[in-house]
């Protein structure tokens, strides 16, 4: 998979960082080639669903692809949590945070206090052309389907009982 979707994720090379960012003076540090090879380990045949690829910049070859997990907020704790409780409670809390910020911008900032007499009626004036327009529509998909019911009628009356008792 290596379009990601607008929902919140964490990367393998943002886990990678943040755990090292945990670890105690003299622990190795961790390599995300390491990490990549325990993702399947940790969420077994779900794993090829978050993979990709990442760009990074090079310092003397430009931009290079990496291959690279991204993860939704489930899967970021349950890799954390395979490190540490304590590294779970912070990706969660991380992605959470993210979460709330998205939120709060998709928040419309609508205040009907702050609106003028000239706005209402502009808001007033376009809900009622849209009025208008939808009932011209419907007139006009009443008078088609009323049309299609006339050019129907002769084979009615041919097949109506009506005129089958005459001709007997």
């Amino acid at each position: 998979m290596n379009e990601f979707s607008s929902t919140i994720t964490m990367t393998s090379l943002e886990l990678v960082e943040l755990i090292n960012s945990q670890r105690v003076s003299g622990q190795p540090e961790l390599r995300h080639d390491n990490f990549m090879a325990k993702v399947p380990k940790v969420l077994g045949s779900a794993a090829p669903k978050f993979l990709g690829t990442v760009q990074r910049p090079q310092p003397i070859r430009g931009i290079r692809e990496y291959p690279c997990y991204r993860f939704p907020k489930r899967e970021a704790c349950l890799m954390a949590m395979s490190y540490s409780y304590e590294l779970q409670t912070k990706v969660f809390d991380h992605m959470t945070k993210l979460e709330d910020q998205i939120a709060n911008e998709a928040k419309p900032t609508f205040d009907p206090n702050s609106l003028s007499r000239l706005d209402i009626a502009r808001m007033l004036f376009e809900a009622e052309t849209e009025k208008l327009k939808l009932a011209e529509e419907k007139k006009a998909l009443e008078a088609e389907t009323s049309s299609q019911k006339d050019k129907s009628t002769p084979w009615r009356l041919f097949f109506s009982s009506e005129l089958v008792g005459e001709f007997a």
